[in-house]
């Protein structure tokens, strides 16, 4: 019999509890390893694995909560045998002496999801992907991909499929129930070594605004002691302009998106640090005196001045003119916006992922801390927290956040205003 492949599934929010569920009732021999498991997930299958529980035949999981070791406990009792069940605690090594903790707590773990089934009809199935043992994945919430295999039970591929779980299993050590305490500690100490792995946004970056003009050439190439005119929304404020360095990168060809430009600073054929010499608001500038000037900025061009030069710039626009003194010698990250300790979620409520009826009933019993039933929205972006409760307030009302807005590298413009960087 040929080997058949199903991709499992068209979206990425699909919920693959039915069909597992239909292949543990007919399956003679099962075996699972999920990298992780919760009592959710384990009640997804508990029905099903309750009335074919000798079927069970392995079991292994790589981390979990204690709930889901408790639901363990749960299986013994629908019959399934104990020396079926393993708990995978994966690979560390010793800290050195005087270390905060005895060992590494962040570690290689079984990061496995394989559901095998044997039927008798001498057939087998296997599930093979990203779906782990909880309510999230197998319920469709997560956004998860895995291949569904058929064929002949003695196919390469599934004693491949058979040899991975083996192994696996030989790794493992037996579940023991008066050990759950012990097995969700262990799950904690990778957690929080993953969250101290996550604390490493850079703490070198230094408050220095400045304003970044991406450009492409026209007319040759300035130099030094040159006044080169540009213009950026009025509402960052005449004060934020003086106290900005001015950075202004020339390519040949202009990158199509201002974060292309910033991905390659290091492909632009000249670069000038730039001191302001004036700001002009309300078109005070009415004729100015400079050498160069950035037309547009959403397609820049550097072009040269022809006097008398009398720009017309747009409302609410700020004129800007600046003294060319050097190159851009150091390589820098370039922030964008207010940075923040904390962010508040942005949420879709057109886009939505929920549990079905009967079983979002269920998950409600457990009590779950933090509860799962209910609507989950798709985030569709991330603001700081003290500005979040005002961001429609602030996008229409607050000229200055508008302005920092339109002066990031989403907005599309190649004039942008910098916040903060780091020397690279």
């Amino acid at each position: 019999m040929a080997l058949n492949s199903t991709v499992l599934f068209g979206t990425p929010q699909s919920e693959i509890a039915s069909l597992l569920n239909q292949k543990i009732s007919n399956a003679i021999k099962i075996k699972i390893i999920t990298g992780f498991a919760t009592v959710e997930g384990i009640k997804v299958l508990e029905n099903s694995l309750s009335t074919n529980p000798s079927a069970l035949d392995v079991l292994v999981v790589g981390a979990g909560t204690y709930k889901a070791y408790e639901a363990l406990d749960r299986l013994i009792g629908f019959g399934v045998p104990n020396n079926n069940l393993y708990i995978h605690l994966g690979h560390t090594r010793m800290t050195k002496s005087g270390a905060k903790h005895p060992f590494y707590r962040y570690h290689p773990m079984l990061h496995s999801k394989i559901y095998y089934f044997e039927n008798d009809d001498k057939t087998a199935c296997a599930f093979v992907g990203s779906h782990n043992v909880t309510g999230f994945a197998l319920m469709g919430l997560n956004g998860e991909a895995s291949i569904m295999l058929e064929g002949d039970i003695d196919h390469p591929e599934f004693k491949k499929i058979r040899n991975h779980i083996e192994q696996a299993r030989i790794e493992a050590i037996s579940y023991n129930p008066t050990m759950k305490e012990a097995y969700t500690w262990w799950t904690f100490q990778f957690m929080e070594g993953l969250t101290q792995k996550t604390k490493d946004i850079p703490k070198d970056f230094e408050s220095k605004q400045t304003i970044l003009a991406f450009c492409q050439y026209q007319d040759g190439d300035p130099a030094n002691e040159e006044v080169l005119y540009f213009e950026l929304p009025s509402a960052i404020g005449k004060i934020h302009s003086f106290r900005a360095d001015v950075h202004v990168f020339i390519f040949d060809t202009l990158p199509s998106h201002p974060s292309d430009c910033l991905s390659n600073l290091n492909k632009a054929k000249k670069s000038y640090w730039c001191r302001v010499e004036g700001v002009e608001n309300d078109e005070g500038g009415r004729e100015l005196l400079a050498d160069w000037y950035i037309e547009g900025r959403m397609n820049p061009i550097l072009r040269r001045v022809v006097h008398p030069f009398r720009p017309n710039p747009a409302p609410g626009m700020q004129q800007v003119r600046v003294r060319i003194k050097n190159q851009v010698y150091q390589k820098f990250e370039y922030l964008f916006g207010k940075g923040a300790e904390s962010w508040i979620p942005t949420l879709n409520d057109q886009s939505t992922v929920y549990y079905d009826k009967s079983f979002s009933e269920e998950i409600t019993k457990l009590e779950l801390i933090p509860p799962e039933g209910g609507h989950w929205y798709l985030v569709s972006g991330l603001i700081p927290k003290d500005i979040a409760g005002e961001q429609s307030k602030l996008i229409e009302e607050n000229m200055y956040q508008k302005a920092l807005i339109e002066m990031q590298p989403e907005s599309g413009a190649f004039i942008l205003f910098s916040t903060r960087r780091r020397n690279k």
